[in-house]
């Protein structure tokens, strides 16, 4: 994934996001409808799709804000239909890195 955000090279940082072998087939089990959300993201134009941190959060990534807002819609509404809240938070990948931000608290 640091090669490939480096690099600016989308096709393997899509594969490094969506392929875990490890956490996400015992994960997803706890985040209702997940296999369908990572399909329908994935063929609706997401590069990427997976569990942010130990769940239950997802997320995906895109090439602009306009997909991301187009499929978000869609992964709300598949939500929404099985019964589940969800919010969608649309965000970008920071250019400069980490940094302190306010005060230093040690």
């Amino acid at each position: 994934m640091i090669y490939a955000l480096q690099h600016g090279d989308l096709e393997t940082l899509s594969e490094a996001v969506s392929l875990d072998y490890v956490a996400e087939p015992y994960r997803a089990k706890l985040i209702p409808g997940y296999w369908e959300l990572k399909k329908t993201a994935l063929e609706n134009g997401a590069l990427g799709f997976n569990i942010a941190g130990a769940g239950p959060a997802t997320f995906s990534i895109y090439r602009d804000k306009h997909s991301a807002q187009r499929v978000g819609k869609k992964l709300l509404e598949l939500l929404s239909d099985i019964g589940v809240k969800a919010s969608l938070y649309i965000t970008k990948v920071s250019n400069t890195g980490a940094r302190i931000v306010g005060e230093k608290l040690w």
